[in-house]
Order: structure tokens, then C-alpha cells, then sequence
């Protein structure tokens, strides 16, 4: 799960930390693994904890909530370097691999159970998460639930 501010004090903030790189320009990451995520940004996330609050068959039942979309760090830097304005790194220049967990949520009970699936795209999750980040005051800080998220 990622959202506006989200912190890197865990060490496991993957999107933070990405943003973090973009605007310092390294050519090196601080953790290695492997490549790709199912993220699902934080209004998807709480929109779906509700509807397992309300769903009256839901109880007992494991839901995964995700996007059920798989995300390469590569795909999310790419979004980055365009949203902060940044020339991109070549991929040959990225040192090490970011550690992500590569597990890919199996949403199809979400969707049946709770009417749920993630509304809130990649790209605007990111959009929102820098904008928070790079220019606090100007972020609204409304949740994108129910809306045309993107």
C-alpha cells in the first residue's frame, strides 16, 4: 500500500524511496531483490476495508485487496521521472535492483464479495503521493474514494 505521506522510516516504503532517487538522480539503490509490485494506493486500500466492514459475508473470509496489477520498478520510475520533471536515468546506470516482494494479489474475491476493485490508477496514485511530497501546501489531501479517480 503507498499514499501521500507515507514515510521511509520502515525501510520498506517503496514509492518514497523511488521519489526520493528521482530527485537526487543516483545511480545506485540502497536495497537489492527483486523488481516488481502490486501496489494499491492507500484510498483503494480503505475503500476496500470498509466493504469488508458492511459485507455481512465477509466474515471469516481471507480478501486480498490489491490493484491485481503487477507494477516493475522500472514502469514506476518511468512515471516519476515525468511527473518530477527529471531527464531519466538509463536503465544500464541503475546499480542494483529495488526489493519488492512480487506478490500479486488475487482480487477476484474482493470484487465478488465486496464490489470492490482498485479505482485509483498507477499514475495518478504517483501524481498525488509526489505532489504531497514535493509541495505540501498545495496538496488538497481529499480522498479519491468514490471519485473518477483514474
Amino acid at each position: 500500500m503507498y499514499g501521500p505521506r507515507q514515510g521511509t522510516a520502515t525501510g520498506d516504503a517503496l514509492i518514497p524511496e523511488l521519489i526520493e532517487m528521482v530527485r537526487r538522480r543516483p545511480t545506485a539503490f540502497s536495497r537489492g531483490g527483486t523488481s516488481a509490485e502490486d501496489l494499491t494506493y492507500v484510498d483503494d486500500a480503505v475503500e476496500a476495508t470498509r466493504a469488508a466492514a458492511a459485507a455481512p459475508n465477509a466474515g471469516g473470509q481471507t480478501i486480498n485487496i490489491g490493484s491485481g496489477r503487477m507494477s516493475s520498478v522500472l514502469e514506476i520510475l518511468h512515471i516519476l521521472y515525468d511527473l518530477l520533471k527529471v531527464p531519466p536515468v538509463a536503465a544500464s546506470k541503475l546499480t542494483a535492483p529495488i526489493s519488492s516482494s512480487r506478490v500479486q494479489a488475487g482480487v477476484a474475491l474482493a470484487a465478488d464479495l465486496l464490489g470492490c476493485t482498485a479505482r485509483v490508477s498507477l499514475a495518478m496514485g504517483l501524481a498525488r503521493v509526489v505532489r504531497a511530497m514535493t509541495d505540501p501546501e498545495a496538496f488538497d489531501g481529499q480522498a479519491l474514494v468514490g471519485s473518477q479517480a483514474g
